[in-house]
């Protein structure tokens, strides 16, 4: 379905790191973070977070589609969501060897047994599903290893998570690299995860992750009405296909590009307020851009890819992210300070929420 040559076989040492990856994964998360991950690092990507979750209260503080008791609540959510960077300290603490050691000391690994080294994480892990029934739910817990590349907003945890494989180049940057480069990649990243908290599916859960819906009949039908206008949008971007052109799924990936377009701006605001207390310098060879500009470059520097025709078909079809292009085109199209920082001659965004 993807494109791919069903006799093509996958490289041994890819197969052997994923492996280790998946049955082991604090081991090699300790090992990534040691080599990948400094401490200076995970304080500037607590410091953008922060920043973030404040430029959406004042988003919130003045947004004008939700009531005034649906607002109060919204911004009670913000100052509650929990941000996990970078790696696990607890749970287990993975700069804790001997933590480690105890948390995998029923397991058996051996260099010629490779069935029974499976079977003995598997045995491992089910004993550790079914300790936790009936206890309660281990907040500490990460859902993805220090070293994965992606980040999530858990809703039922309220919380925010970033492991330290995303937390890399041309997502994030050395802390005595521009800021404008963090921010306008990592920091959308991170403005875009927040803001699932206030989409579709986030606001069934309240501030304290219970399923329930919070909003009330007027917020629910203006965040309609204002939600309409990116699926139009995006139905109106198509892909070539052999079969003729294929248009984006506005319905399906809605959730994704409200987010994306929200993650942006809060992103921009909130390295503005920095550049304002402490201005960046410019980056040698880049004079004919603005800062601004490099802001957003950075932004598009993080999805630009290629992928097989037939993936990409598969991809409109199932997934609730838009194409990689159209996460550049369409965010930017509803980007106020994209149009002003390149002088568009429309300064006014397609579509927006916040």
């Amino acid at each position: 379905l993807q494109g791919k040559a069903p006799d093509v076989k996958q490289e041994r040492w890819r197969t052997c790191v994923s492996s280790v990856g998946s049955d082991l994964e604090w081991i090699m998360s300790r090992f990534f973070v040691e080599r990948a991950f400094s401490k200076e690092a995970k304080d500037l990507g607590d410091q953008i977070i922060l920043d973030i979750k404040d430029e959406f209260t004042i988003k919130l503080n003045e947004s004008e589609w939700m009531t005034e008791s649906v607002r109060q609540l919204a911004i009670e959510k913000v100052h509650l969501i929990r941000q996990k960077i970078g790696y696990p300290t607890q749970s287990p603490d993975i700069t804790n060897a001997g933590e480690l050691q105890q948390y995998y000391s029923n397991i058996s690994i051996s260099a010629t047994t490779y069935f029974a080294n499976k079977l003995s994480v598997v045995r491992h892990d089910v004993r550790e599903g079914w300790s936790q029934v009936g206890k309660p739910v281990d907040k500490d817990e990460w859902g993805m290893s220090a070293q994965t590349v992606n980040a999530y907003y858990n809703p039922p945890g309220n919380e925010i998570v970033f492991p330290a494989g995303i937390m890399q180049a041309p997502v994030f940057y050395d802390p005595s690299i521009p800021r404008y480069l963090s921010y306008g990649a990592f920091g959308a990243v991170a403005g875009h995860e927040l803001s699932h908290a206030f989409d579709s599916s986030g606001r069934n859960y309240d501030q304290n992750g219970n399923y329930t819906d919070w909003w009330d009949k007027p917020t629910i039908e203006a965040f309609k009405t204002k939600t309409d206008c990116f699926v139009e949008q995006y139905h109106n971007y198509t892909i070539p296909t052999k079969n003729g052109r294929l248009p984006i799924n506005g319905k399906l990936t809605l959730g994704e590009n409200v987010a994306d377009a929200g993650g942006l701006t809060a992103a921009y605001q909130s390295w503005k307020r920095r550049d304002d207390e402490k201005a960046d310098l410019m980056l040698p060879g880049l004079d004919h851009f603005t800062k601004e500009q490099i802001f957003f470059l950075a932004y598009g520097q993080t999805w630009c890819g290629k992928m097989r025709e037939e993936q990409i078909v598969q991809r409109i079809y199932t997934d609730p992210h838009s194409p990689d292009m159209f996460r550049i085109k369409g965010t930017t199209a509803n980007s106020r300070e994209f149009r002003e920082a390149f002088n568009c001659p429309v300064k006014a965004p397609t579509c927006e929420l916040w």
